[in-house]
């Protein structure tokens, strides 16, 4: 690698609370808190968006968006934002965000990108959760009512 060499590190935590209705299997996220090392917060409220918008894109991953297409043809048939489900603000329960800074990021001035990361953590989160909540694992996502229902042994 070279000397100095400078490891390129993810450092952040999440923590995601849920509550799920075992009559209509919904999941309802009532609080997410995101902690990322962000190297150094040229902007901070541009950073704390990069956690809002991350932690609304992996709960619509992990709890709504699924490309569908047609068996026989190959066709998608929820090409469109009517049929395709995203997160909104109305999916999200509470979310608190904190930055750390240690200038230890592997861009410019030490700092380092988050909110690609967050999306990517969020839909990890909620299977252990949603474990938590029930005592059963749900191997595919998006972990829609129909699935918990189903791993319930309700339909």
């Amino acid at each position: 690698y070279g000397w100095p060499f400078r490891p390129k590190w993810s450092r952040q935590t999440h923590f995601m609370e849920i509550e799920v209705d075992t009559e209509t299997g919904e999941i309802l996220v009532t609080n997410v808190v995101n902690v990322n090392d962000v190297g150094k917060a040229i902007s901070p409220e541009t950073c704390a968006g990069q956690q809002y918008g991350g932690t609304y894109m992996g709960v619509g991953r992990a709890l709504f968006e699924e490309v569908i297409h047609d068996p026989a043809t190959g066709v998608m048939l929820n090409g469109n934002l009517l049929d395709y489900k995203i997160a909104t603000i109305g999916d999200c329960g509470a979310i608190d965000t904190h930055l750390v800074e240690t200038g230890q990021g592997y861009g410019p001035y030490g700092v380092v990108g988050i909110g690609e990361d967050i999306a990517t953590m969020i839909p990890a989160l909620l299977g252990p959760a949603v474990f938590n909540a029930l005592g059963i694992w749900i191997y595919e996502f998006p972990i829609t009512p129909d699935r918990i229902l189903k791993a319930l042994g309700k339909i």
